[in-house]
């Protein structure tokens, strides 16, 4: 078992990050991972399918079959996706759960231009498909899943109104719950968020969009405060953590141009009272620094994750060279973070052979040595599979 990276961070003053050197992750792609991945993966998901104690991914592959990678105990991956039904959707995002309560792990994926969602019943081992439950469709793009409610609610992201369905025990089926859950709203929807926002003990639903992203504040299981974000962006992912440490959750947002003519920087959202938020992204530190430091990616994904293992959440970001699928060159990027909310570009946190057109980036422990690693999903290229040191 290898030792947890313990990282000694000096700080000097209180307007820039001053951070050590930092050690990596190891690219274990040629020998983790099959050969037999597609190229067009849209999302990773992250549970336990097999219920023998280790992580396995399953993976959104747009218009291709589905993928389902087994863990072998030690960190390898093997494709196991002849478990799964051969249909090929739009597929987009993926949610890991117990929906019909046999004990075993469900697949739901949401997908975009067929607009037909993907449910698939694990039997055993075998995935059953069971779409057919599924009471919605829409152009979708974004799935999460709010265990906090008896049965889960899963929340849909819609070019529309967006949607909520929890699994009734006595239909054997999903049902729409959307009109006693969710205000009326047409979004154009690209990522859904949960965390307590306004910090009295439920859960609130960000909503990161196309157009302009908002925070939905749960009201007795009702979301019926909207509060604005304060960016102008196009966004595909937003994500919520506590940047500088004031113990309430701040917003990241990962931006593209693509759709619309806007800004595609990456912005980092301080709440600086309740349900206050500030763009501080160009917020200015010593010297020429700034609090997250400006890029020209087409950023897919951003993830608050302790890359460097120091205790404070970082920012992981995938970006996008080319929507065809080539050269697919984009590197990964890790943004460390000071401990207050103060961001800086590592170069050697990633290897060079982390590139690809970034679609996700999933967080876990895949072999079992108690340091996070890195699953990396690319729409192009290959996905990749990074061991922390």
């Amino acid at each position: 078992m290898r030792a947890p990276l313990i990282l000694l961070v000096v700080t000097v003053g209180c307007s820039s990050p001053q951070r050590a050197s930092v050690a990596g992750y190891v690219d274990v792609t040629t020998t983790h991972l099959p050969g037999t991945l597609s190229g067009f993966s849209m999302d990773a998901a992250v549970a336990d399918v097999d219920d023998d104690g280790d992580l396995d991914v399953v993976i959104a592959s747009e218009f291709r079959t589905n993928i389902l990678l087994l863990n072998a105990g030690d960190g390898r991956l093997i494709d196991a996706s002849d478990q799964l039904p051969r249909t090929q959707r739009d597929s987009e995002d993926v949610v890991i759960h117990d929906f019909d309560g046999d004990g075993d792990r469900d697949i739901l994926i949401v997908s975009e231009d067929d607009q037909t969602n993907e449910l698939y019943l694990n039997d055993g081992g075998m995935f059953v498909d069971a779409s057919d439950r599924i009471p919605v469709r829409g152009t979708s793009n974004a799935a999460v899943l709010d265990r906090s409610t008896t049965p889960a609610t899963v929340f849909i992201g819609n070019a529309g109104q967006n949607f909520a369905i929890r699994w009734s025990a006595a239909e054997a089926a999903f049902v729409d719950v959307t009109d006693d859950v969710l205000p009326a709203r047409i979004d154009q929807t690209q990522d859904l968020e949960l965390g307590d926002v306004d910090g009295d003990g439920d859960l609130d639903l960000a909503v990161g969009n196309e157009d302009d992203s908002v925070i939905l504040i749960n009201e007795g299981g009702r979301y019926g405060t909207v509060v604005a974000l304060p960016a102008d962006a196009e966004t595909r992912e937003i994500d919520l953590f506590d940047a500088d440490g004031d113990g309430d959750l701040d917003v990241a947002l990962a931006n593209i141009r693509f759709l619309r003519a806007r800004p595609r920087r990456n912005r980092l959202l301080l709440q600086v009272d309740r349900l206050v938020f500030e763009d501080r992204s160009d917020e200015a530190g010593a010297g020429t620094a700034v609090r997250l430091p400006p890029d020209d990616d087409n950023s897919f994904d951003i993830d608050a994750i302790d890359v460097d293992g120091d205790g404070d959440l970082d920012l992981v970001t995938a970006n996008l060279d080319d929507l065809s699928g080539a050269p697919a060159n984009a590197p990964y990027r890790a943004y460390l973070n000071d401990g207050r909310g103060w961001f800086s570009l590592a170069s050697d946190v990633f290897p060079d052979t982390a590139v690809g057109n970034g679609f996700d980036v999933e967080a876990a422990d895949f072999d079992g040595d108690g340091v996070l690693d890195l699953y990396l999903a690319s729409r192009g290229g290959l996905d990749r599979l990074l061991l922390g040191q």
